[in-house]
């Protein structure tokens, strides 16, 4: 087992997916560029409070035969793997672990949570477990179904469930959504907005105050601010239109908001494909309506445009039970589930 400790090392381990699956049709778009910012402090403020480790796994004729990175938070019981790649083969996925869990142990974890990005939820995140057949979309996980065996094998017990949809937008049902945003609107007084680049910071600290509000019981984004906000919507400018964004206010106050991005293709007339990138509300508006309102503004947008999209929903937890089953009043077929896993290092 190698640390990643050279311009070289980094290299091949940046490099080991792109190679191990050449063969796979349905790999998303995998730029290394957006692995890359994931370990650069200057542009990941998570990195500027914790610490990563790489390493790079060897085969017999030292060809590159796997990856994996390992992160802490100083003070933390749980620490994080992600990054995950091995050739078929278990010894050296189940080293890759090891390798991983000692040095977590030795800097005072005693779990491990994986596989899961060292930043935020939007990307990066879990291991795909079914839905192998569809296309893979870009900035979610993508890995050979072999590998949950090796999870499963090595002590890992199944956290999270995550599910990705495919909404029709020929089969939305257009009617149910003004009657719902019709009423929720009137009862309870709010406005719905699109982003506008010009005001982009003010919409910037919008969506922070509402994932703030939303988040705040599972500390997931303590480390964000505003700023980091701005930079994550620069970072998706040239796939983000204005209109594909929209955000619910009540007495000036931002409660609600959806993001939708262009999947970028490599391919010259793929079919147009919209992927949700975020979507939130404050607790104290859930169930009342605005996501439906927000879904609506969203769709007459699209009815508006030219171009037909297959719109897609990722990173649905199956424990958010009104978020999936608002998905599935409004169409939405269950494609893709993706899964974390937590382990108890062996004292």
């Amino acid at each position: 087992m190698h640390k990643v400790d050279s311009v070289q090392s980094e290299l091949d381990w940046l490099n080991f997916p792109g190679k191990s699956y050449s063969r796979y049709p349905n790999k998303p778009l995998m730029l290394i560029d957006d692995i890359k910012k994931v370990f650069d402090p200057q542009q990941n403020s998570l990195l500027q409070k914790g610490n990563v480790r790489r390493w790079l796994a060897f085969d017999q004729y030292n060809l590159c035969a796997g990856r994996i990175a390992a992160f802490y938070l100083p003070g933390a019981d749980t620490g994080q793997v992600g990054f995950f790649e091995t050739i078929r083969d278990e010894g050296v996925a189940h080293e890759l672990f090891r390798t991983a869990e000692r040095w977590l142990q030795e800097h005072g974890c005693t779990g491990i949570e994986g596989p899961v990005n060292f930043g935020e939820k939007d990307r990066f995140w879990g291991l795909l477990t079914e839905g192998f057949e569809s296309k893979g979309l870009y900035l979610d996980n993508f890995n050979p179904s072999y590998y949950y065996s090796y999870f499963h094998s090595f002590g890992f017990e199944t956290k999270d469930t995550i599910y990705t949809y495919r909404l029709n937008q020929e089969r939305i049902p257009a009617k149910k959504l003004d009657d719902i945003a019709d009423w929720s609107e009137k009862k309870f007084g709010y406005t719905i907005t699109h982003f506008k680049w010009d005001e982009k910071k003010r919409f910037a600290a919008a969506i922070h105050s509402i994932y703030t509000a939303s988040f705040k019981a599972e500390k997931r984004i303590a480390h964000l601010l505003p700023d980091d906000i701005v930079y994550l919507l620069d970072q998706v400018k040239p796939l983000l239109n204005e209109d594909h964004c929209w955000l619910a206010f009540r007495a000036e106050v931002p409660v609600g908001f959806i993001l939708f991005l262009k999947e970028p293709s490599t391919m010259r007339h793929q079919p147009g494909i919209l992927k949700g990138f975020a979507f939130a509300t404050i607790p104290a508006m859930r169930g009342k309506g605005v996501e439906v309102a927000l879904c609506r503004a969203l769709h007459k947008q699209l009815e508006k445009e030219e171009r037909k999209y297959e719109i897609m929903l990722s990173g649905i937890n199956a424990c958010t039970a009104r978020m999936n089953s608002l998905i599935s009043k409004i169409g939405g077929e269950k494609i893709k589930v993706h899964q974390t896993f937590n382990y108890k290092i062996r004292l």
